[in-house]
């Protein structure tokens, strides 16, 4: 342990940490790579700057499926840049209050015509679990853009749900039959205002 810092600037480094968002795994990650928090000191003194990667999600180009799947609809979108505040999640309110259940075939007319992501979204989002906001952890994103069609039969659409683990979890892909029913845990990633 260093002796340079006294034990209240270590505590105040904490609070600083904790109000600008850190968590213990960035911390955890910070010290693992050394070379990286000197190039953050270059920025604090003013020798570098930071340039903020941006995240461009192909809306417009097919998804990639499986073996045995077809693609029965696929709402084609843009480049889209890719900042969560962009993104919003909504759930298809039941009219009727004793209600808590509705079937997938009918969450997808009460979704037609809003601008909902297509499964491009969720396949980088997957692939970049990074960007990913930690309150989606207790929701099931559904993207209603993409409708795909297994062996010529049922129809499904795809969501990405947190799989806790042991050691901490990670996002896992499904599909859901549209015969199935869903319930508010069920969000739609469409774009937001």
């Amino acid at each position: 342990m260093s002796t340079l810092y006294s034990i209240s600037e270590m505590n105040l480094l904490a609070c600083y940490l904790d109000a600008a968002g850190y968590t213990s795994d960035d911390i955890h990650e910070m010290r693992q790579d050394v070379e990286r928090l000197k190039q953050f000191k270059d920025v604090l003194k003013g020798q570098s700057e930071i340039i903020r990667i941006k995240h461009i999600v192909d809306l417009d180009s097919d998804p990639w499926l499986p073996e045995g799947w077809e693609i029965e609809e696929h709402i084609q979108g843009e480049q889209f840049e890719w900042e969560a505040s962009r993104v919003k999640l909504f759930t298809s309110r039941l009219s009727e209050p004793d209600k808590h259940y509705i079937s997938g075939h009918n969450l997808r007319k009460k979704v037609a015509g809003k601008p909902v992501f297509n499964v491009n979204l969720m396949v980088y989002l997957l692939d970049n679990q990074h960007l990913i906001p930690e309150a989606w952890k207790v929701k099931a994103i559904f993207f209603w853009g993409t409708i795909l069609c297994h062996l010529g039969k049922n129809l499904y659409v795809s969501y990405m749900v947190w799989k806790e683990t042991p050691d901490s979890g990670h996002w896992v892909e499904g599909q859901l039959s549209l015969d199935d029913v869903c319930d508010e845990y069920y969000h739609a990633a469409a774009i937001a205002a």
